[in-house]
C-alpha cells in the first residue's frame, strides 16, 4: 500500500487492453495496494485476445503514482496497458506502455501531451546509434515509443463504447 503523504495530486488515466481472466483479481487487488484505496475494475471482453478483458480506469494521487502502477503491472508478461499521469505544477508527465512482445516503456509527456525528449536524452540515442551503426530514425521512434503505440493500436480500436471508471486516491 502507498504510504506517501502529500497535498499535491495528480491525476491520470490507466487502460488495460488485455488480460488472462485467471489474472483479473489479481490485478485488481494489486491496482487497490498502489492507490491505497479499493477498486472494483469493470471488465469487458476483449476480441482481439480470446480469454482476456479490458478495462479503464481515471486516478488521483500523489506524483509518481502511475509508475507505482506500472511497476505493479509490470510483472505480469500477458499485460497490455497504457498509463498516463498528466502533468502538474513543478511534476512533469509520464507515460507508460506495455506489450508481452515488447515489455515496459517509459517516456516523460509535457503540458501539451507530448512525449518529449530532453537535450540529455536526444544526445544518448543519436551517439548510441551512431556506435551500434544503427540509423538515427529508428533509434529516436523507439526512444518516442513507436513500435509500442503500433502494437497497442488494434486493441484501442472499438473501446469508444467503455466506460470510465473514475477513483480517488
Amino acid at each position: 500500500m502507498s504510504t506517501k503523504v502529500t497535498s499535491k495530486q495528480v491525476s491520470g488515466w490507466l487502460e488495460i487492453f488485455s488480460a488472462p481472466t485467471a489474472l483479473q483479481p489479481h490485478i485488481q487487488w494489486s491496482i487497490s495496494q498502489t492507490l491505497g484505496i479499493e477498486v472494483s475494475l469493470q471488465w469487458s471482453a476483449q476480441p482481439l485476445a480470446p480469454g482476456s478483458g479490458q478495462c479503464r480506469l481515471r486516478f488521483s494521487g500523489s506524483p509518481g503514482v502511475a509508475g507505482e502502477i506500472a511497476r505493479a503491472l509490470a510483472g505480469w508478461h500477458y499485460l497490455r496497458f497504457d498509463i498516463s499521469e498528466e502533468p502538474s505544477t513543478g511534476c512533469d508527465g509520464s507515460r507508460y506502455l506495455a506489450t508481452p512482445t515488447l515489455g515496459l516503456f517509459h517516456a516523460y509527456v509535457g503540458g501539451s501531451g507530448d512525449i518529449y525528449l530532453s537535450e540529455h536524452r536526444i544526445r544518448s540515442v543519436v551517439d548510441s546509434a551512431l556506435r551500434n551503426g544503427r540509423d538515427i530514425e529508428s533509434a529516436l521512434e523507439d526512444a518516442l515509443g513507436s513500435s509500442w503505440e503500433e502494437e497497442l493500436t488494434p486493441f484501442r480500436i472499438g473501446q469508444e463504447g467503455m466506460r470510465w471508471l473514475h477513483i480517488a486516491g
